[in-house]
C-alpha cells in the first residue's frame, strides 16, 4: 500500500469516528466509565493527566481540534494508527499532510459555572494544558488554557439505552442524558433468530459465544458463565470488552434529568441485553414481550431502598439504590449475598450454605482471578485492546481466545482449547457483521449473506442453502419464515411463524403445512394451545395462572372420554415460600366416562425450601418419601446444607455419608448396605468409582479425560480399559480397548458419521457400515457390508420411504396432521394401520391380515383392557 492510499483511509476513519462522536455529544468522556449501577446526577470525575487523543488530516483543517474532538478520538487503536501515520509520511514532500498527538499534561479544575442544564447535578468545566505533536521535527508544542477548552461538560459517560444529548458547540455546550430506543441492548445474547450457527445471530450480524468457567453444582451459586456479544459497545469490561459474566448484573437509574418527567430503570443481564422499565401510574412497565417484572423495595419505614427484579423464572434479584445488585433468592427462598470493595467492584458472592466465590482485579479494574469454593483458582488475562485473551483453569490448563480482525480489534475470530486446538473460527465483513462459523478442519462450516429486505441466507459446508426470514418485535429480530435446506437438528424448523400484539408467538406452521395456534395472556404467559388446527385431529390444551408467579395453577387437556376434560391442578400455600408447590392433584375419566379418583400428591418443606416429604397418590396406606440435611452450620464443613438422607414408604434409606467442597458426593450407602465412593478432578469431572457391597470386595471404575473434557480412558473393575481418540472438532474418531479391538469413525463436513468400521486385535474387518445423509441431515442410506437400505422423508422429517436390501418395492409410512404414523404399507402390500387417543397412544393396530388389536387406557395413562387375537382380552386393575 502506497503511502497516499494508506493515508486517505485514515483520514476517511478519522472522519467517520468524528462524525458519530460529534452526533452523541461526549459519548466517552476521558475515559470516564460510571460504577455498575449509576444515578444519572452529576458526580464528579477528575481527569487523569497524560491522556493522548490522535488526529489525522491536513493542517488546515485540524491543527488544532476542538475539546469535543479530543475527547472523541479517545481510543486505543488510534496509538498505532498514529505511529503508522508517522511512518508513512516521514520523508515525504507532501507538505500539507500532519499527524498530530495531543496530551493532556495538567487539568485546571472542575471549576463551578452557573449556565448548567443538569438541574440534579453541579456545573463543572475544566482548563486543560495540552501538549501538541507533529511527524515535522518532533517539536511538541504547548497550549496552555485555551478558551475553547473550557466547557461544560457531564463527568461520567452514559451508557446505553442513554445517550448525550448536547445543545450549542461542542467546545461551549449543555449536555444531559436522554434515554433513547436502541434496536441492539435487547437483541443480544442467544439468537431470537434460531440457526445452526455457532451461534450468529443471522438477523443482526452479532456473534454470541457462551464459556463456562465454574460448574455450581449444589453450592445454591450460579454457574460462573461468561458471555460475549461482538456487537455490545457499551460493557463495563470488568471481564474483557464485549465479555459479561453471570454476576454482571445491575441497573441504571434515569430519575428525569433536565426536566424530562419519565422515570426509568435500565437493567443490565448476564449475557449482554439490557432491559428497561420506566414509571407508569407508579408502576414499573417494560417492554410488551419482556417477562421479568420490577418492583419497588422498601425499608421497614416504607421507605425506597432500592428494586426487586423478578425474573421469569421467579427469582428474585435485590439492588439498592446505587444500581448494585445485593442479593438473589432462588424460588425456594435460597439466597446469594454479593459484596463489593472500596471501588464498587464485586468481591464476593456467597452461598446459602456458606459456598462463596471471590474476585480480585488487575491495576486497570479487569477481574484478575476469580476463587471458587474449593479454593480452585481461575486466571484471566488480556491484551492491550481489553480483550480477554486467555483463561487459566484449576488444572493449569489454558483456553485462548482470537481477535485477529485488523478493522474490529474487539471481535472474536477463534477459540484455541485446553488441548492446544484451534477448534472454532469466525470471520467478519467490513459493517462488522459475522459472516461465517467453523470448527477445526472447516467442519460445520457456515456462511452468512445478509440482505437489507429482511432475510439472510446461510450456505453450509456441502454448499446447501436456507433462506431465513425475519421481522423486527419491540427490538428484537424473530423468525417469520424458513426455506430451503434445512438442518434436520438444529435451528428453526417452522415453514412460517406468526406473533401477537406484544411480540409472542401465535401460531407456527410446519413443512407440511400443520398449524399450532398459541394465545397469550400479557405477561407472555400460554393460555391456550391448539396443536393440528384446522384439521379433524385438532386439540387444544389451556392452562390457567398464579396471579404473582409465573406457575401453572390448571391445565386442562382434553380427555379419553368424548367431551370431558383431564385436569391438573397445582396449589402454592407454603407461606414461607409462596413459589414452591404444595398440593398437585390430577383428575381424569376412563374411555367409557367414569370419574378416576383423583390423584393427590403433597409436598412439604423445609425452613430453607427443600422437599422434606412427598405424600402420595396412595392415601389408604402411607406412601410417604422423606429427606433430611445436614445443618446449615459451619461445623457439618464441606456437608453443610447438603442432602443427608432419602427414605421410602418401606422405610429404606440411602445415606448420603460426604460431599466435597463443591457440592459433589464423595460417598453414599444405600439401604441395603453397599457403600459408593467417587473422586473428582479439579474441574469436578469423576476419576473414579468404587463400590463396595456389604458383603464383598470393592469394584472400582477410573475415568481419564484430555484438556477440554472429553472422556479418553475407561478402566472397569475387572481391568479392561477402553480408549476413545477425537479430532480437533471434537467428534470421537475410535474407540479401542486393550485386547486389541477397535471401532473407528469418519464424518462429512457437517459433523454427520459416514463410516463406521470395527476391526479384532489382528487388524482383520469384521463391521463396515457407511452411511449417506440429504440435504437435510437425514439419514439417505446404510450400507452394511454391501446390504443397502435407503429412507426417503417428508418435509417435516417423517419417514415415509423405506427400501429394504431384500426388496424391490419401498415400504410406505402415512401421517396425520400430528405427524402420528397412522399406516404403514410394506414391499409386498400389505397393509398396518393405527388409531391414537388423545394423548397420542396407540388405542387400535390393525395388521396385514387384519388381525386387530385394541388398547384402552385412562386420562392418567393406565392401560385398562388389551384385546388381540393371540393373547385374548387382558384387563388391569391399578390402586391409585
Amino acid at each position: 500500500m502506497d503511502s497516499c492510499t494508506f493515508k486517505s483511509e485514515i483520514l476517511a476513519m478519522h472522519k467517520s469516528h468524528f462524525l458519530k462522536c460529534a452526533l452523541y455529544g461526549l459519548v466517552f468522556l476521558l475515559g470516564s466509565q460510571p460504577a455498575p449501577g449509576h444515578e444519572y446526577s452529576g458526580v464528579k470525575h477528575q481527569i487523569a493527566p497524560a491522556v493522548k487523543y490522535f488526529m489525522f488530516g491536513d493542517s488546515t483543517a485540524n491543527s488544532q481540534p476542538t475539546l469535543g474532538m479530543l475527547f472523541a478520538w479517545k481510543n486505543k487503536i488510534f496509538e498505532d494508527n498514529f505511529n503508522r501515520c508517522m511512518e508513512s509520511v516521514a520523508g515525504s514532500s507532501r507538505t500539507d499532510w500532519y499527524c498530530h498527538k495531543w496530551t493532556i499534561l495538567n487539568q485546571s479544575g472542575p471549576h463551578a459555572m452557573n449556565d448548567n442544564s443538569f438541574t440534579n447535578g453541579e456545573p463543572h468545566y475544566y482548563g486543560l494544558d495540552v501538549e501538541k505533536m507533529t511527524v515535522w521535527g518532533w517539536q511538541p508544542t504547548t497550549i496552555t488554557f485555551l478558551p475553547k477548552y473550557f466547557a461544560a461538560s457531564p463527568l461520567f459517560s452514559c451508557r446505553p439505552p442513554y445517550k448525550w444529548h448536547y445543545d450549542g458547540p461542542v467546545e461551549a455546550g449543555t449536555y444531559r442524558c436522554e434515554l433513547f430506543d436502541d434496536d441492539t441492548i435487547k437483541d443480544l445474547g442467544k439468537p431470537q433468530v434460531c440457526n445452526p450457527t455457532n451461534p450468529i445471530n443471522i438477523a443482526t450480524g452479532n456473534k454470541y459465544q457462551k464459556e463456562l468457567d465454574f460448574k455450581s453444582g449444589s453450592t445454591g451459586l450460579r454457574d460462573f458463565i461468561r458471555h460475549y456479544n461482538s456487537t455490545e459497545s457499551y460493557n463495563l469490561i470488568s471481564i474483557g470488552k464485549n465479555w459479561n459474566h453471570s454476576y454482571s448484573l445491575y441497573v441504571d437509574h434515569f430519575a428525569g434529568i433536565d426536566g424530562q418527567a419519565t422515570e426509568s430503570l435500565s437493567f443490565n443481564r448476564p449475557d449482554g441485553r439490557i432491559f428497561v422499565f420506566s414509571k407508569s401510574s407508579g408502576a414499573w412497565v417494560g417492554d410488551s414481550d419482556v417477562t421479568d417484572s420490577v418492583k419497588d423495595h422498601v425499608d421497614g419505614s416504607g421507605a425506597l431502598d432500592g428494586w426487586d427484579y423478578v425474573t421469569a423464572s421467579n427469582s428474585i434479584e435485590h439492588y439498592d439504590l446505587s444500581g448494585r445488585l445485593l442479593s438473589i433468592t432462588s424460588p425456594d427462598g435460597r439466597a446469594q449475598a454479593l459484596s463489593y470493595d472500596a471501588n464498587d467492584r464485586l468481591a464476593s458472592v456467597t452461598g446459602a450454605y456458606g459456598h462463596s466465590l471471590t474476585f480480585v482485579y488487575d491495576a486497570a479494574g479487569r477481574i484478575a482471578t476469580v476463587t471458587d469454593p474449593n479454593s480452585g483458582v481461575y486466571t484471566y488475562s488480556y491484551d492491550a485492546n481489553d480483550n480477554l485473551v486467555s483463561v487459566e483453569y484449576p488444572d493449569a490448563t489454558t483456553r485462548q481466545y482470537l481477535y485477529e480482525d485488523v478493522n474490529f480489534p474487539n471481535a472474536l475470530t477463534g477459540i484455541i482449547d485446553e488441548n492446544g486446538d484451534r477448534f472454532a473460527s469466525w470471520t467478519y465483513d467490513l459493517q462488522g457483521r459475522a459472516i461465517s462459523s467453523e470448527h477445526a478442519g472447516g467442519h460445520d462450516r457456515y456462511d452468512v449473506t445478509y440482505s437489507a429486505a429482511g432475510t439472510s441466507t446461510l450456505t453450509d459446508a456441502a454448499g446447501n442453502i436456507t433462506t431465513y426470514s425475519f421481522k423486527q418485535l419491540y427490538g428484537v429480530y424473530k423468525t417469520t419464515s424458513v426455506q430451503g435446506d434445512i438442518c434436520s437438528s438444529c435451528g428453526e424448523q417452522d415453514a412460517a411463524k406468526t406473533y401477537d400484539a406484544n411480540g409472542f408467538l401465535a401460531s407456527r406452521t410446519d413443512q407440511n403445512g400443520n398449524v399450532t395456534t398459541y394465545v397469550n395472556d400479557a405477561r407472555g404467559l400460554e393460555l391456550s394451545r391448539t396443536e393440528a388446527a384446522g384439521t379433524p385431529q385438532a386439540r387444544t390444551i389451556a392452562t390457567e395462572w398464579h396471579p404473582d408467579y409465573r406457575l401453572p395453577v390448571k391445565v386442562t387437556r382434553p380427555s379419553v372420554a368424548s367431551g370431558k376434560s383431564a385436569i391438573t391442578e397445582t396449589s402454592y400455600n407454603d407461606v414461607a415460600h409462596p413459589g414452591l408447590p404444595t398440593v398437585i392433584t390430577r383428575s381424569g375419566f376412563a374411555p367409557d366416562g367414569r370419574a378416576l379418583a383423583v390423584r393427590t400428591i403433597s409436598l412439604k418443606y423445609t425452613a430453607d425450601g427443600r422437599v422434606a416429604q412427598i405424600d402420595g397418590p396412595r392415601s389408604d396406606v402411607a406412601d410417604i418419601t422423606a429427606m433430611t440435611y445436614y445443618a446449615n452450620d459451619a461445623t457439618e464443613g464441606t456437608n453443610r446444607g447438603q442432602l443427608k438422607t432419602v427414605s421410602n414408604a418401606l422405610g429404606h434409606t440411602v445415606t448420603y455419608d460426604s460431599y466435597d467442597a463443591y457440592g459433589n458426593v464423595l460417598q453414599m450407602t444405600d439401604a441395603n448396605g453397599t457403600v459408593t465412593a467417587y473422586t473428582y478432578d479439579s474441574r469436578q469431572r469423576v476419576l473414579s468409582q468404587t463400590v463396595t457391597p456389604a458383603q464383598g470386595a470393592p469394584r472400582t471404575t477410573t475415568y481419564s479425560y484430555d484438556g477440554v473434557g472429553r472422556l479418553i480412558s475407561a478402566t472397569t473393575p475387572v481391568g479392561v480399559t477402553l480408549t476413545y481418540t477425537y479430532d480437533a472438532a471434537k467428534n470421537l474418531l475410535s474407540i479401542s480397548d486393550n485386547l486389541g479391538n477397535r471401532i473407528e469413525y469418519a464424518y462429512d463436513l457437517k459433523g454427520n458419521r459416514i463410516q463406521e468400521m470395527s476391526t479384532d486385535p489382528d487388524g482383520i474387518l469384521v463391521r463396515l457400515v457407511d452411511t449417506t445423509y440429504n440435504s437435510h441431515d437425514r439419514v439417505d442410506s446404510i450400507n452394511a457390508a454391501g446390504s443397502l437400505t435407503s429412507m426417503v422423508y417428508d418435509a417435516v422429517g417423517n419417514l415415509i420411504s423405506t427400501t429394504d436390501p431384500n426388496y424391490n418395492n419401498p415400504t410406505t409410512h402415512s401421517y396425520d396432521a400430528l405427524n402420528r404414523l397412522m399406516q404403514s404399507v410394506d414391499a409386498i402390500s400389505g397393509t398396518t394401520s393405527y388409531d391414537y387417543d388423545v394423548n397420542d397412544r396407540i388405542i387400535s393396530m390393525t395388521a396385514p391380515n387384519n388381525a386387530r388389536t385394541t388398547y384402552a387406557y385412562d386420562d392418567l395413562g393406565n392401560l385398562l383392557v388389551e384385546q388381540s387375537p393371540d393373547r385374548g382380552a387382558r384387563t388391569y386393575v391399578y390402586d391409585a
